[in-house]
């Protein structure tokens, strides 16, 4: 396995220590710390399912030719999270 250096470039501020990607200040953390902080947040929440949402596809698997129209549940939400 070879190693290489990221392409990303990270910016050290040498008075306050801030790692920045693209002038935005960013926190680079190793991955286990991540997943499982993750872990833990989705065991403490427990499971959660969101109303008016459906993990259906909108569409047939493929092969079918067959379509399906997107439910109206999700029309609405989409359309009034959009509005201004």
């Amino acid at each position: 396995m070879t190693q290489m250096a990221p392409e990303l470039p990270i910016n050290v501020d040498s008075d306050t220590g801030i790692w920045t990607t693209d002038a935005l200040p960013m926190l680079y953390v190793p991955r286990h710390f991540f997943i499982n902080n993750h872990v833990a947040i989705e065991e403490a929440l427990g499971p959660r399912p969101t109303p008016g949402f459906s993990t259906t596809p909108a569409t047939s698997p493929p092969g079918t030719g067959a379509r399906r129209k997107p439910s109206c549940t999700v029309s609405r939400v989409w359309r009034s999270s959009n509005t201004t």
